[in-house]
């Protein structure tokens, strides 16, 4: 399978695009989480960070698909007819959706707006921002064929993906600002949350899956369905550290002075688990695809 420059920097766009979105939505709910309760606990810098990663990677993925459908080196980005031709197709629109879902994400985070009497303002604009952001998925690619209740599930699955992936680094940091007293607080009411997150986003990501693939003959034998068994591999072993930090370590936070410290080590595991998801997911939708 040849590889062009072209898919590698689609590829390096995906990943600014996803980590991008997934740390705009994940930290703006642990954002709301800890202030809403009154932590000592600020992310909106890091919020805006990842948003301006995900505007970056946004505008520079349209363009390197500008390029390759050019294929007029690296001044085939600026091509007026195929600029004019993708903004017109599916890339335009998710490009709309996901610029304008990211400067909802960055309106959501200003100050004051999260507490007190604009707090609707806040879950309007986080609510409006996460659905556009997600939309955005299921109009390019293989799934922009899919039905409307498939469209719809995998648009939730997306959702909540981003959401518990996003809240992860905003996790880690609090093991190291936050007390242990406010720390297992803020762990317990995420992990409350996150239950219902995972078995949401398994069990829409399989009929998305089924969808997909269709047969066992596609999940074993086609690159894309065994691409597929990696990121299930992938994701096996971040729900089984998740499991470890909701059992385990955020019962021991109060009882252990080294609690903190466990579950920061752990927590960057499963960072790195859910990088190389996000990884595994620019792979299959940029490199292979269910026809493959």
């Amino acid at each position: 399978m040849e590889i062009s420059s072209w898919d590698i920097t689609i590829i390096i766009s995906k990943m600014m695009i996803y980590i991008g979105i997934s740390g705009s939505v994940g930290g703006v709910f642990i954002y709301w989480l800890v202030i809403k309760r009154a932590y000592p606990f600020n992310l909106r810098q890091h919020c805006r960070l990842m948003i301006f990663t995900g505007i970056v990677g946004t505008l520079l993925n349209f363009s390197m698909q500008v390029g390759a459908f050019a294929e007029s080196g690296i001044l085939g980005v600026l091509d007026p007819f195929y600029n004019s031709l993708l903004w017109q197709s599916n890339a335009g629109e998710a490009l709309l959706y996901r610029i304008v879902g990211l400067l909802l994400a960055l309106i959501a985070v200003t100050k004051g707006i999260v507490t007190g009497q604009y707090r609707r303002v806040f879950l309007v604009t986080l609510t409006l921002s996460s659905l556009l952001l997600v939309r955005s998925f299921s109009v390019i690619g293989h799934t922009a064929e899919m039905n409307l209740a498939s469209q719809f599930l995998l648009n939730l699955h997306v959702l909540l993906v981003f959401c518990w992936l996003g809240s992860l680094w905003p996790l880690w940091k609090a093991c190291g600002v936050l007390s242990t007293a406010v720390l297992h607080n803020v762990m317990q009411q995420f992990g409350y949350y996150a239950s219902y997150m995972v078995l949401l986003l398994i069990l829409c990501g399989l009929i998305v899956a089924y969808q997909l693939l269709g047969s066992i003959n596609s999940l074993l034998f086609t690159s894309y369905g065994q691409s597929f068994l990696l990121k299930l591999a992938l994701v096996f072993g971040i729900l089984l550290i998740a499991a470890h930090h909701k059992f385990n370590l955020v019962a021991k936070l109060i009882k252990s002075e080294q609690g903190k410290q466990a579950l920061a080590r752990s927590i960057q595991w499963e960072m790195i688990l859910a990088l190389c998801i996000l990884l595994t997911t620019t792979w299959l939708t940029t490199v292979v695809g269910p026809d493959h």
